[in-house]
């Protein structure tokens, strides 16, 4: 008895890149169809698009597609149908290549594109009712801007309510005076995305804005790719090919600007904040207040030989929790601050002096040998608690939040609650 076994396919899919700075440029995408049908059945393909979007709206890869400055478009291509005398015969392979040409990026927004491939055809199994055969494959391009601040766990953050002014929490409590006790989100990291020919030295210069301070002696860690989560708007690492040293304290700050630190921490001199108020609700025509002092740091590495390099390092607030030193003595400074009317955190003794203003724009920006490469900017929204943090829910350790921890309450050797 004959069986009928319809025609099969496997398809695959390979990038000549998989990440792409936010300028943009062309990515050679390779398709192999192979005829993986029974041994007498050679197969024809009828039909070969690709989504480059993965948004549903499949074009025809075996032609080129007019000039878009906003949108992808296959750029050149040598994939053609097979015709009637040129089959794939079974077991046997097709392969051909077409370009994608990514645009510029808009609005400072990092994108991963799905890109989907999707071959249909058919058989001449005269034995079979079912002749035809359908495959896909599939691959990502992230598009990824110069300079971006995530959290912690290398997240897009947004505190606020506006989309275009993203913010992070400065959460103030009070006990006799106001201290700084936590951020959400309690840390950060810089994220520095750029091209260059592979196996050449590349260096990069941050512009980092007071009071970010690295993350005790975490280095800069340097990635041969990123994938950029588009569900999560997280970035994931790819291969680490080099660590590189960089410590960044608050005395750095006041030694770039060229003082000598003071024992008055909080003088005009040494503190990297105006003596300004901010604004009482943050727009994007708000004229906000922009740190005084701002470090300049050079990382030098060999370029992967992905021709990419993703950058990173892990940041915190230097003002916040209990072992700030603004002048690099090695003396603890127990800072103290009121607020006045306006949210903003001024000297303890004297509301009329602005010392942390509330929706400060800090500027960090990223450049290279041929010169600035792009910026990002986080805000900070302050916050005023009448009591410990604990009792408000702003749990944290070592500046991280602690959900679901319990807390006690002592006097001397007594709970008296938790």
């Amino acid at each position: 008895n004959a069986v009928d076994v319809p025609p099969s396919i496997s398809v695959s899919k390979v990038g000549d890149k998989t990440n792409l700075t936010g300028v943009g440029g062309a990515v050679t995408f390779t398709v192999a169809v192979k005829n993986t049908s029974n041994p007498l059945d050679p197969f024809w393909i009828t039909s070969l698009t690709d989504d480059i979007t993965g948004n549903g709206n499949p074009v025809d890869v075996t032609a080129v597609q007019p000039y878009s400055a906003t949108a992808p478009y296959i750029s050149a291509t040598n994939c053609a149908l097979t015709p009637a005398g040129s089959p794939i015969a079974p077991g046997s392979t097709y392969s051909c290549q077409f370009t994608v040409q990514f645009p510029v990026l808009t609005n400072n927004a990092t994108v991963t594109y799905h890109d989907i491939v999707r071959v249909t055809g058919g058989a001449d199994d005269t034995l079979s009712t079912t002749n035809t055969a359908t495959g896909q494959a599939d691959a990502f391009v992230t598009e990824a801007v110069p300079m971006q601040v995530t959290d912690s766990s290398l997240c897009v953050f947004n505190m606020g309510s506006n989309p275009s002014m993203r913010q992070f929490d400065r959460n103030f409590t009070l006990n006799g005076f106001y201290t700084l006790g936590a951020t959400n989100p309690g840390q950060f990291y810089w994220n520095v995305n750029v091209e260059g020919t592979p196996g050449t030295q590349k260096s990069v210069t941050l512009t980092l804005p007071w009071p970010f301070i690295t993350q005790g002696n975490m280095p800069v860690h340097v990635y041969d790719g990123v994938f950029f989560n588009p569900t999560t708007h997280c970035y994931i690492p790819g291969h680490e090919v080099a660590s590189v040293n960089n410590l960044v304290q608050l005395v750095t700050y006041i030694n770039q600007s060229g003082n000598t630190p003071l024992t008055d921490v909080t003088s005009p001199t040494d503190w990297g904040y105006p003596n300004t108020v901010g604004p009482s609700t943050l727009t994007t025509a708000s004229v906000t207040p922009t740190p005084t002092k701002y470090v300049n740091v050079t990382i030098t590495f060999t370029m992967p030989a992905t021709g990419f390099a993703y950058i990173n390092q892990h940041l915190d607030d230097g003002l916040k929790g209990s072992a700030v030193d603004v002048n690099g003595d090695g003396v603890i400074d127990n800072i103290l601050y009121n607020k006045d009317g306006n949210l903003d955190a001024t000297i303890a003794t004297n509301v009329a002096q602005v010392l942390i203003p509330d929706n400060v724009k800090h500027p960090f920006s990223v450049a290279d040998e041929t010169g600035p490469l792009g910026s990002d900017a986080v805000y900070n929204n302050n916050w005023f608690k009448k009591s410990s943090a604990g009792f408000f829910g702003f749990v944290s350790y070592n500046g991280l939040y602690m959900p679901g921890q319990t807390v006690q309450v002592w006097q001397g050797s007594t709970l008296i609650g938790s």
